[in-house]
């Protein structure tokens, strides 16, 4: 969870402009990492020094307002070509 969700937004906080590609080995999960470290995002908005792009609300999508950063929330057998990133992450439970 440490990793998975908080780590995230740590990297999220840290640069805003940050692309991180979150994969475990199940689309279903992956949303499920995704859902937490967005609801934790937008519940302390305050803390983290960055507010959620309005025009990505997918929860395995989402971007940062006025940065280039966002989260791409994936299974390993889901398709990320295209999709650069500066911190990857896989999971497994």
């Amino acid at each position: 969870m440490l990793v998975s969700i908080i780590g995230v937004l740590f990297a999220l906080m840290r640069d805003p402009d940050q692309n991180v590609i979150q994969v475990t080995y199940a689309d279903w999960l992956s949303e499920e990492f995704s859902h937490r470290a967005k609801a934790l995002a937008v519940e302390h908005s305050a803390l983290r020094g960055f507010e959620l792009s309005s025009d990505r609300k997918a929860v395995g999508r989402w971007k940062v307002r006025g940065h280039r950063g966002g989260v791409l929330a994936c299974g390993i057998m889901s398709g990320v070509t295209g999709h650069g990133a500066g911190l990857e992450r896989c999971t497994t439970p």
